[in-house]
């Protein structure tokens, strides 16, 4: 039953965007991260926060986690969209 119902929603996934000619990446909510030159980053459709200091966030998405390392982190926003990071950010860590 639960294969059957992964199958279906696969199929919906392919064809939705292309009946209603709908970007691939707007029409369901896939993990996205968006840097700016501005010392700020923002995390799309994250899962949670693992850890939170002014030196690390540790933040959760659809198969991996995020790890921001920098100085003075904030999070700016934190909302079920997105969360936003501002400071001096210096690096980012993907772990599987």
């Amino acid at each position: 039953m639960k294969r059957k119902r992964q199958r279906r929603k696969g199929m919906l996934r392919e064809m939705l965007p292309t009946l209603y000619r709908i970007p691939q990446g707007l029409t369901f909510s896939e993990p996205m991260i968006h840097i700016n030159c501005y010392g700020q980053i923002r995390l799309e459709n994250c899962r949670g926060i693992q850890r939170y200091d002014q030196d690390e966030i540790l933040i959760r998405l659809d198969g991996l986690s995020v790890s921001i390392r920098g100085d003075g982190l904030v999070m700016d926003t934190l909302s079920k969209e997105a969360v936003t990071v501002s400071g001096t950010i210096l690096g980012l860590d993907f772990r599987y």
